[in-house]
């Protein structure tokens, strides 16, 4: 809407527009409005949420939680993260918090977003327990830690188990001929669905073949993104007609735009606003948002 202003004259219109879309700045367009009119960052990108022991114990006596710890320990994390959203919608603000520390403590990244999911819905946005940073992240690892959160978070919101309908596994759902492929060259042995089903392997080959997209498609970070989820054989098609993105964050968000799966238009948007959250979770201070320099 601001741009549309912009082009048309509309100064203070397009002014008022950008300052509106800079209040949301977890999200793609937040972002861009945020970084053209230079609007200060929040500090709900680095703050770290409080969490009263006394209320994770209290809620650590509660049967839907034990339940859904046990489901966790059982390897069953999607009926852990749905007993823990609907728990949720009774619970206040530090509630909440205490819950998706039970979570996190348990190491149930999946369960722990789809608590703070919940909480966003109600109102309370606690981006410590929405971007979770698990241990993997420390990892020695082709890629940039942010960018890799990111891309796991899009596909599978850190569910370790997950299979897709078109038979990609695990965290960063990658499919079975080219985790044989990857694990091959990483001298990674084994039946490749249980290896892409483990959460240390499955990172490792999902970066990895995430890295050979890079090299591919010379870095340009949106066609890397678009390559991973639509796959690199669709993405030539596209390029063949809609062109290579241009230079300018304004053709780039045109590209962007113009993509014809809608999925994998959402999917790009979403990995790089969540690249910037990440960023600024991992330096822990405030600095003006430069998602243009993503993209």
């Amino acid at each position: 809407l601001g741009v549309a202003h912009e082009s048309a004259g509309n100064n203070e219109d397009a002014r008022i527009a950008y300052q509106f879309g800079a209040r949301f700045q977890t999200s793609f367009y937040g972002q861009l409005s945020a970084e053209k009119i230079n609007y200060p960052t929040s500090k709900t990108l680095i703050s770290r949420e409080p969490v009263n022991n006394r209320v994770v114990k209290m809620l650590q006596r509660e049967k839907v939680v034990r339940a859904a710890v046990l489901f966790h320990s059982a390897g069953i994390e999607p009926y852990a993260g749905w007993f823990l959203a609907h728990q949720a919608e009774k619970l206040d603000r530090e509630e909440l918090a205490a819950l998706a520390q039970i979570a996190q403590t348990h190491g149930a990244n999946f369960s722990t977003v789809k608590i703070a999911k919940q909480g966003t819905r109600q109102g309370d946005m606690i981006l410590d327990y929405l971007y979770p940073i698990p241990d993997l992240a420390t990892q020695n690892l082709p890629t940039k830690p942010e960018v890799t959160l990111s891309i796991i978070r899009q596909e599978t919101e850190f569910r370790p188990q997950a299979v897709s309908h078109k038979g990609a596994l695990g965290l960063m759902q990658v499919l079975p001929n080219t985790g044989e492929e990857i694990a091959d060259d990483l001298g990674i042995r084994g039946p490749i669905k249980e290896v892409l089903l483990d959460q240390e392997y499955n990172v490792q080959i999902g970066s990895a073949y995430l890295q050979v997209l890079f090299e591919e498609f010379n870095g340009v970070n949106v066609l890397v993104y678009a390559a991973y989820n639509a796959g690199p054989g669709r993405l030539n098609g596209w390029l063949k007609t809609l062109g290579k993105p241009g230079e300018s964050t304004h053709s780039i968000i045109d590209w962007i735009e113009h993509i014809p799966y809608s999925e994998t238009r959402n999917y790009v948007m979403r990995v790089l606003e969540s690249i910037t959250v990440y960023q600024h979770r991992f330096s822990e201070r405030i600095s003006p948002i430069r998602i243009s320099s993503l993209l």
